[in-house]
């Protein structure tokens, strides 16, 4: 049978059929193609530093336990950016709760050493 449309990886007289990947395709693995992330190693969740920041200042600390906790179920779906954004979002939350609660525990020492 001759192809019509001389579309490539359809049998034609007189060439060999090929074996495996058509010309052009990877040949091995799979690539994303341009404009889309490629997994590469998994970001951090910071779930630990997200529950020591309850003690710090545990308002900020929600969020930050929040956006954690979707970093792993985002990676495990393929949703590379989701989890690369969830644990950049963790990781402010987690520094901004750091930063207050560390300023409220100086401010209290300092306080009551005044006093």
């Amino acid at each position: 049978m001759t192809n019509p449309y001389g579309q490539q990886g359809y049998p034609q007289p007189g060439y060999p059929q090929q074996q495996g990947y058509p010309q052009g395709y990877p040949q091995q693995g799979y690539q994303q193609p341009y404009g889309f992330p490629q997994p590469g190693e998994k970001p951090s969740s910071y779930l630990g530093w997200a529950i020591a920041c309850i003690f710090l200042f545990w308002p900020v600390a929600i969020p930050a336990i929040y956006n954690a906790t979707k970093v792993d179920s985002a990676w495990q779906t393929g949703n590379y950016t989701e989890a690369q954004i969830r644990s950049e979002q963790a990781k402010m939350f987690c520094t901004v709760a750091s930063g207050i609660g560390a300023a409220v525990w100086l401010l209290w020492i300092v306080l009551f050493a005044v006093l």
